[in-house]
């Protein structure tokens, strides 16, 4: 009898939160898969074309360069990021005095907004009032490049705003890893005639590869979904080429909301589902294999 109310309590609570996930995600997940097999403008006639929507993403060349951009973007934080991740959180274990400030001030950046960040890096490379009128006034303009004309100068940027908003997250996961290791195998490590550096590299990095695969897992999957800050750069606008500023949302975006080519945009979402799966699959044999 108590075994049967508890379950009815449990049932009561898992309720609300499966019809929010039901109609919010899973609902909206099968209608996406369903409208990226048809041809609709999101009025009219919706005409069904099977996996020609699909197949039409995969055979764009654009789209290969439009993934590799954001495989480029990825790359940066898989590399850049976990080297500041890793760095900063061994000098802030070392850290005696102030470590409640330093992290504290390293992690400000993630609570900020992404177009309240992007808007003001707008500002401050403006060309008439920001840092090139800055570097114009110091007699260093010819330092003054044209931020909004290059864009390959507008994603390196964005690359790094990116980094300093989200590295302060792998810091901060990896620190928390280096409270957890041992201070009696340092000190093994030590007396067996190890210096810092050979401490860090057989000890705290083998120990610490399972934080480290969530971090460069996340990286990944927010490589595939970045948005706001190339969508706030350069609006619905495109380009062509390597210089194009798209990535693979602001491409789904403008296909849906300004093409209104709704099943090409679904389409594109589920090419980056899977996408995404992919990388979420893969973090978590690697994170199996790391506990093994």
């Amino acid at each position: 009898m108590l075994a049967r109310r508890l379950r009815l309590w449990a049932w009561a609570f898992l309720t609300p939160a499966l019809l929010v996930y039901t109609v919010f995600w899973v609902f909206a997940l099968g209608a996406g898969l369903g409208l990226g097999t048809t041809k609709w403008t999101g009025y009219g006639t919706m005409r069904y074309v099977g996996l020609h929507n699909v197949l039409a993403v995969l055979q764009d060349p654009q789209f290969y360069a439009i993934l590799g951009r954001n495989l480029q973007y990825g790359l940066f934080h898989v590399t850049i990021g976990l080297g500041l991740s890793l760095g900063t959180a061994i000098l802030m274990d070392r850290c005696t005095r102030g470590r409640l400030f330093f992290r504290t001030t390293i992690y400000l950046p993630m609570v900020l907004s992404w177009i309240v960040v992007t808007f003001l890096i707008r500002w401050g490379l403006n060309p008439s009032f920001g840092i090139p009128k800055l570097l114009e006034s110091l007699g260093l303009g010819f330092l003054k490049p044209n931020w909004f004309l290059d864009l390959r100068s507008q994603f390196y940027v964005i690359v790094v705003v990116a980094l300093w908003k989200h590295y302060p997250f792998g810091m901060l996961a990896i620190y928390a890893g280096l409270q957890n290791i041992s201070l009696e195998l340092k000190e093994a490590a030590y007396i067996d005639g190890a210096d810092e550096l050979r401490c860090v590299w057989y000890v705290v990095l083998p120990l610490l590869k399972p934080i480290m695969a969530v971090v460069i897992s996340l990286s990944l999957m927010d490589a595939f979904r970045v948005f706001e800050p190339f969508y706030v750069m350069v609006g619905t606008k495109s380009g062509t080429g390597y210089l194009d500023l798209d990535v693979l949302s602001t491409t789904l975006y403008r296909r849906a909301f300004v093409h209104l080519t709704l099943g090409d945009a679904s389409a594109l979402g589920i090419v980056l589902f899977v996408l995404t799966l992919s990388v979420s699959v893969f973090y978590l044999r690697t994170l199996g294999r790391t506990e093994e």
